[in-house]
């Protein structure tokens, strides 16, 4: 059930960001990374292969605090940025 996910372990960087993300996932399985807004606006909705360098443009954010959300493999982890 949606309650059994385990946190993933992810990085991201820099934050803060100012025109592109990189996040580092130890993930064996295909990644989609979300950013949402603080209003939970879906701003990027990304999906990448197993062991893919994942960079994301923000160029086109408002500057502003999101959240990134990574899901892999029945796990899922967000953590906070903020965009310059």
């Amino acid at each position: 059930s949606v309650t059994d996910n385990e946190e993933i372990d992810f990085r991201v960087s820099p934050n803060p960001a100012t025109d592109r993300l990189r996040v580092t996932v130890n993930a064996g399985e295909d990644v989609l990374v979300r950013i949402y807004s603080t209003n939970g606006n879906l701003v990027i909705s990304k999906e990448f292969s197993a062991g893919e360098n994942i960079e994301l443009h923000l160029d086109f954010l408002p500057a502003g605090t999101y959240l990134v959300n990574v899901l892999s493999g029945g796990m899922n982890g967000t953590k906070k940025i903020q965009v310059l």
